[in-house]
């Protein structure tokens, strides 16, 4: 009789062409943010979320690359993820908002 091993995964489902993890990861009263990364063969940014107007998408990634970097798990097919709380999505957000 051939030996089995279990194994455990986290489970994404793909919805409207994006990605969206399951409750069960994150949490139904989690204040958690996913952050969805796309990147083109050449490896510059071409669609990031949560991104302000007056950031390009290479620099909204930088930003949470510079401050986040331990968040980002790379996935298939050119894409990544930041898992980060509103708070510091907020926080990123206006400390790039301030003039200089």
């Amino acid at each position: 009789m051939p030996k089995t091993k279990q194994i455990t995964v986290e489970i994404l489902g793909v919805r409207s062409g994006s990605l969206e993890l399951s409750k069960q990861v994150i949490g139904m009263n989690s204040q958690q943010v996913i952050i969805h990364v796309r990147f083109a063969p050449n490896g510059r940014v071409i669609q990031i979320s949560e991104r302000p107007a007056k950031l390009t998408p290479n620099q909204w990634f930088d930003v949470l690359n510079a401050r986040a970097s331990s968040t980002y798990r790379a996935l298939a097919r050119g894409r990544g993820i930041f898992q980060l709380s509103r708070t510091a999505i907020e926080a990123f957000k206006q400390e790039t908002a301030r003039p200089g």
